[in-house]
């Protein structure tokens, strides 16, 4: 199941906006005390799970539309007590990685956030329902080891390429 805020759903007003850019952040979990021996302990007992290494950041997805006032953030986010895949509405990309370091645990300090990957789709290539469907067919299923933040956010930016490539090979065509 899908979080999202009403605007975000395909039938709602925000569906057909073109997203302009998508940039996914990293950032420790927690404060540094905490974080960084934490980060060294996780990334030296995954050294041999799936995917190799993985110290202990949250990873949100950035999504910049058409309109500089309509920005969103998607990421695995607790709600009542479950990890569950959101997409929020936000009016910033401030407000955007405000919400993705709330979701790791930071508050007020600053953080040191990583790039991790971006995308700018071009004129017309991907739109926020597009958005939506990669989200409906993403496994929800939280998991530390084999599906989390850093999962979902490549499958979503990896989803969001092949629509993109897909879109700019059939105007080729034309």
């Amino acid at each position: 199941m899908v979080y999202l805020c009403p605007y975000a759903h395909p039938s709602g007003k925000d569906s057909c906006l073109q997203v302009a850019s998508m940039v996914v952040y990293s950032v420790w979990i927690g404060h540094g005390a905490i974080a960084a021996p934490g980060s060294v302990i996780s990334g030296l007992a995954t050294t041999f799970a799936p995917g190799g290494p993985s110290s202990i950041t949250h990873w949100w997805c950035q999504i910049q539309t058409e309109d500089p006032n309509i920005w969103y953030c998607a990421q695995f986010q607790k709600i009542d007590g479950k990890n569950v895949l959101c997409l929020i509405r936000l009016s910033s990309k401030a407000e955007v990685n405000k919400y993705g370091e709330t979701a790791a645990g930071r508050y007020g300090d600053e953080p040191l956030y990583t790039c991790k990957a971006s995308l700018q789709p071009g004129h017309k290539s991907l739109k926020m329902h597009q958005i939506y469907s990669i989200m409906a067919k993403a496994n929800d299923k939280y998991s530390l080891v084999s599906n989390n933040c850093q999962h979902f956010c490549l499958y979503l930016m990896k989803a969001a390429r092949y629509v993109v490539f897909h879109a700019k090979s059939r105007k080729k065509l034309k």
